[in-house]
């Protein structure tokens, strides 16, 4: 209710000042980029709060790939499929927390889980508090001390007022919902390791199994840095292969299609957060521009100052996130394509049965193809790259005036 109530009047003034046009307001753009981040908020608080509020999310009780099944879930199946779903890839990683993905017994999946809680919690707190003080200074302090200055209109003091209770609601839920995304993320990142150690792991109980029966005739071949198949015992079998080969295709569709669920479920958000967030880094590009070539009234003062970084930097966290993340797990998942390849001969399929499959697991039988997706939109490293090589040339475009942002805090002092 208390996060609920801050957004409506939070929104609801930010939006109502851009047809009164009173302090803190400057520039439409920048007012509406600020007036507009409350949506994506708004939407996420409520998706949010319908998916930790399921965690009904199960999986079958072992911790062995064996047990792997696609399940074919109808997207309304479920009374609220949105935790359902989000919570099963977290209780599969649950499972196997024991799982040591380097062989070396101290760096389990768990750890590596509480790891990432903890790096995220580093940074949840001092986000949050930082740009809560960014929007103070930027926005409720300017508004508080003109109303106190000039006795305004109500709505005036209605909005400074409301400003200094609703602005840490909002921005922790804008924060924590960037942080849950990439916590969810992660957990598939896992879930890939996982699957693609335990197809792995078996390869050397089958050579020890093959040389009981067949002892000197088999050899261990390495293929990349962690893993190898097994020579001179290919399954003469082809009806048997097919078996083996459906079996791995099956485990990999099944990591895929959860991933696609997640994708599905949270498109709607990610979308929101990007395009918000892009659009928040035009806004301050533009202001940034127009004080440094002279085109508007109104100078750089502290309050513009602080107004202009809080949506630089919320453009930058919200677009880097999604997109560095999206793109690992797309890695991840081409990956482990190569381990499905590598599983299918170390079970003896022959190259001539295994090898085809690499194209058809590459798009895994889908036109967007395999990883992570917003609206059907495959993000990979190339696209990370290109987004910050235009970041890039932003910050290069603010700090090629550095000087003047110097001159104008040393004239506020």
């Amino acid at each position: 209710v208390v996060w609920s109530l801050a957004f409506i009047l939070c929104g609801g003034s930010c939006f109502w000042n851009l047809v009164v046009r009173e302090v803190p307001y400057h520039l439409l753009p920048v007012d509406l980029m600020m007036a507009l981040v409350h949506i994506p908020g708004l939407f996420s608080l409520i998706f949010w709060h319908s998916a930790l509020e399921d965690s009904r999310g199960t999986f079958e009780d072992s911790s062995s790939y064996q047990s792997i099944r696609r399940q074919r879930t109808s997207y309304f199946a479920t009374e609220n499929l949105v935790g359902f779903e989000l919570w099963q890839v977290r209780t599969f990683v649950g499972l196997n927390e024991k799982v040591c993905l380097l062989n070396d017994g101290k760096d389990t999946v768990g750890d590596k889980l509480s790891r990432a809680i903890n790096y995220l919690g580093y940074w949840l707190i001092p986000t949050q508090i930082g740009m809560s003080v960014l929007v103070y200074l930027g926005y409720a302090l300017p508004a508080m001390e003109h109303t106190a200055e000039h006795h305004d209109s109500f709505f005036m003091r209605f909005h400074s007022w409301t400003m200094w209770i609703a602005i840490p609601p909002v921005v922790c839920c804008l924060v924590t919902c960037g942080a849950l995304i990439s916590y969810f993320i992660y957990l598939h990142i896992l879930e890939a390791d996982i699957v693609g150690w335990l197809i792995k792991a078996k390869t050397d109980e089958e050579f020890l199994k093959l040389e009981e029966t067949s002892p000197g005739r088999n050899r261990k071949i390495k293929w990349g840095d962690n893993s190898f198949y097994i020579g001179n015992a290919d399954i003469h079998s082809v009806e048997y292969a097919n078996e083996v080969m459906s079996y791995l295709m099956e485990i990999f569709m099944h990591v895929q299609d959860r991933v696609d669920t997640s994708c599905r479920i949270w498109s709607s958000i990610v979308s929101q957060f990007t395009v918000v967030a892009f659009l928040e880094l035009l806004a301050a590009g533009y202001d940034f521009s127009l004080m440094f070539e002279g085109e508007v009234s109104y100078s750089l003062s502290s309050a513009v100052f602080y107004v202009d970084i809080f949506l630089l930097l919320c453009g930058v966290i919200g677009t880097s996130a999604f997109l560095l993340l999206g793109a690992a797990l797309t890695k991840r998942l081409e990956d482990l394509v190569l381990d499905i390849i590598i599983g299918m001969r170390a079970r003896g399929v022959p190259p001539s049965l295994s090898f085809p499959m690499y194209p058809f697991l590459q798009v895994a039988g889908r036109k967007d193809g395999i990883g992570f997706k917003v609206f059907g939109i495959r993000i990979t490293q190339s696209q990370v790259l290109t987004y910050f090589s235009v970041l890039s040339t932003l910050l290069g475009y603010i700090l090629a005036h550095a000087d003047y942002v110097l001159e104008v805090s040393a004239a506020e002092r």
